[in-house]
């Protein structure tokens, strides 16, 4: 079971159930901003599904605003701050912060557990990121993509100097190289994969995603894990590859990554 499935059917099954609550929000009535309030609960669902945690903040954050800018007029008019004004803005601040804040988490979660019981040969058995054989195939899609559609994307490298894991006994490099991971794996959005490959490398596909964003998110990227690692800035290295202007250098690192099999089958 993949995640964009799982992601579909949270969506629909997510969707129906809060949009039949609609009928029953308004008391007398259907209240158009409550009902809208609803519509923004989707908007925020939508986001923690699809970004995870980073999405689902974001997306409640602005739900909220949007929430308080429509009850502004009630806000305004009310003399004083009573349970029947407050308790509607803490129960959608609270449905917002759930779904957007807590959902968005599980989401992740979900994500990369689904990779894990689905398919260990995609996994790094040190990091539980994905390894080298099964990026390149996100690769080799995305590039597939990019070529048909026009869609961006850009791939972040992050290389550890290898004297900071040298001299670790294996058990210590194994649980150095995991945190780096999770550090990795939870400061990108979730449509981010993130794996480790064959020489120590960490890579990072940003699908549509222009050079630009891609080197925002890789500093971002490699300043955590130098604090992660307690780490001098000269320990790490990030290369930042786009479809715009390294279509060529990132071919090339698709040829790179390409598993031995894979080649043997083409020469063939």
């Amino acid at each position: 079971m993949r995640y964009r499935w799982f992601e579909r059917v949270l969506l629909i099954v997510g969707g129906a159930a809060i949009l039949a609550t609609i009928p029953f929000g308004g008391g007398d009535g259907l209240d158009p901003v409550e009902v809208l309030a609803q519509l923004l609960l989707f908007g925020v669902l939508v986001g923690a599904a699809h970004w995870g945690r980073r999405g689902g903040v974001i997306a409640a954050t602005l739900a909220s605003l949007v929430y308080v800018t429509l009850r502004a007029p009630l806000i305004a008019g009310a003399d004083s701050f009573s349970p029947d004004l407050l308790l509607p803005l803490l129960t959608r601040f609270a449905a917002f912060g759930v779904v957007g804040v807590v959902g968005g988490e599980l989401c992740n979660r979900v994500k990369y557990f689904m990779s894990e019981i689905e398919d260990d040969a995609r996994v790094d058995l040190w990091t539980r990121v994905f390894n080298q054989r099964h990026i390149h195939a996100l690769l080799s899609a995305s590039q597939s993509e990019h070529v048909r559609y026009g869609a961006p994307y850009s791939v972040v490298t992050l290389t550890i100097t290898p004297s900071l894991l040298s001299d670790l006994r294996p058990t210590k490099q194994r649980a150095v190289l995991r945190a780096v991971a999770d550090h990795i794996r939870h400061d990108v959005r979730l449509v981010d994969d993130v794996a480790r490959l064959d020489d120590g490398r960490f890579l990072i596909l940003l699908p549509h995603t222009p050079r630009q964003g891609a080197l925002v998110a890789g500093e971002r990227v490699r300043t955590g894990v130098r604090d992660v690692l307690g780490a001098k800035d000269s320990s790490l290295t990030i290369v930042v590859l786009g479809t715009e202007e390294d279509a060529e250098a990132l071919l090339e690192l698709q040829r790179e990554i390409e598993p031995a099999d894979a080649q043997a089958t083409a020469s063939a």
